[in-house]
């Protein structure tokens, strides 16, 4: 949605290092409004990463982590990816060349719905075959409920976190709170909560149920001696 671009401080003073803006609504505005919300971001030191400026990769202590940013909801501007195709394969391709872990934010799903869809689940799978290890996916505002994939995290939808919605479910988020150690990357689940007639997320507690889920899906990171040029980005 259109903002004023001096939002783009409030991330910032709120802790966030960077944002995804691949997203139905990312084109409200056109090519210009796109342009305009990259640079506000990065005027703020902000990582803005959309599927043009994808992978974006960053040092992790020593491991390097590529970010994939996608939608397969079109924006209003048309722009779209779609799954499977050879643009997103190469995407992965780059990726895996270039990082030791690739992580994909993908717009998806249906809204409100509470389960995933087959179309979910397979587009899950061809992305995981093609190089993804984690997939963390947006667009329903309800979550639902994170799997273990082909033996990989997927974050299917983490509902809201700031939104103004007032239908009970779109009150409720989850953070995707995946951590790296000893060479290992391992996810759970934080619930957080929206109070009524506030647009303020309240963390809530660390779900031992998706905890559960996705314990089968520790992944050993297998480092490579990989060379990143940050020009390419």
């Amino acid at each position: 949605f259109a903002t004023p671009e001096s939002f783009a401080a409030l991330l910032k003073n709120a802790g966030f290092t960077g944002v995804t803006f691949e997203n139905n609504h990312a084109g409200d505005l056109g090519s210009p409004g796109r342009e305009r919300t990259r640079k506000s971001l990065l005027q703020r030191s902000l990582a803005a990463i959309d599927f043009e400026h994808s992978p974006y990769v960053l040092q992790l202590g020593d491991c390097k982590v590529a970010l994939i940013a996608m939608t397969v909801i079109p924006a209003a501007d048309g722009r779209v990816q779609r799954i499977p195709s050879v643009e997103v394969a190469q995407k992965l391709q780059i990726a895996r060349q270039r990082a030791d872990l690739v992580v994909i934010s993908i717009h998806w799903g249906k809204e409100y719905q509470r389960l995933t869809d087959a179309m979910q689940r397979r587009e899950a799978r061809w992305l995981i075959r093609h190089g993804a290890d984690l997939i963390v996916g947006h667009h329903p505002h309800v979550i639902e409920p994170p799997q273990c994939v082909e033996g990989h995290p997927v974050f299917f939808s983490l509902g809201n976190f700031v939104f103004d919605q007032t239908y009970p479910p779109t009150k409720e988020g989850l953070i995707a709170d995946c951590r790296l150690n000893a060479g290992r990357l391992a996810c759970q689940g934080i619930r957080t909560h929206t109070g009524n007639w506030t647009s303020f997320p309240t963390s809530d507690y660390t779900d031992p149920a998706i905890s559960s889920a996705l314990a089968p899906c520790v992944l050993r990171i297998k480092k490579t001696n990989k060379i990143y040029d940050a020009s390419r980005n």
